[in-house]
């Protein structure tokens, strides 16, 4: 299975239902998935090694295709406004600012989780929780500080020591997080 992609689909009638697909020659499919468990280079390399497969659901998954929307829609398929959605998709994921030979891992970029929360009209706190906690790589450096993603990956939050996150609201983890922990 060396040439496949993972692609997440989201059910039309309810959005908590969120399975991964593969098509490389016979279609398979996982899910529905928890929070946890979306991460496509997880799925991927699972996929790959044979850890999960449902071909019976991967079948499903494609027969039954008018009942799902790609994740990456999202915001479209629930219909939020244009300008939101073109505020969301041009999201910078680094700081141009940053000179090139600035000795730093925070990458920057991202959006400032208040204009977040006010454009998606999300509950400031929550979103600030759940912003810090994706920010948060876990374990500790050999000095005993915590460690943060300090770059956007699989993660949609970025975070530093002083607690300062930005997101990136175009992320798949993202709208799976509204999706799952929004309802």
């Amino acid at each position: 299975m060396a040439d496949h992609a993972v692609r997440l689909l989201q059910r039309n009638d309810d959005r908590s239902q969120i399975y991964g697909l593969v098509t490389a020659g016979a279609a398979l499919g996982v899910g529905p998935l928890a929070l946890a468990d979306i991460n496509l280079d997880d799925l991927d390399l699972a996929l790959e090694v044979g850890e999960i497969a449902d071909a019976e659901l991967g079948r499903r998954l494609v027969s039954d295709a008018d009942a799902f929307h790609p994740l990456d829609d999202f915001f479209h398929f629930y219909g939020y406004p244009p300008d939101v959605i073109e505020w969301i998709e041009s999201t910078p994921l680094s700081d141009a600012n940053l000179p090139p030979t600035a000795y730093t891992l925070y990458g920057g970029g991202g959006r400032e989780v208040a204009d977040v929360a006010a454009r998606l009209h999300l509950n400031p706190a929550r979103l600030q929780a759940a912003a810090s906690a994706e920010g948060s790589a876990g374990g500790v450096d050999s000095a005993g500080d915590p460690l943060f993603y300090t770059q956007f990956d699989e993660n949609w939050a970025v975070a530093d020591a002083s607690g300062y996150v930005t997101i990136n609201p175009n992320a798949y983890r993202f709208k799976a997080w509204l999706s799952l922990e929004q309802r």
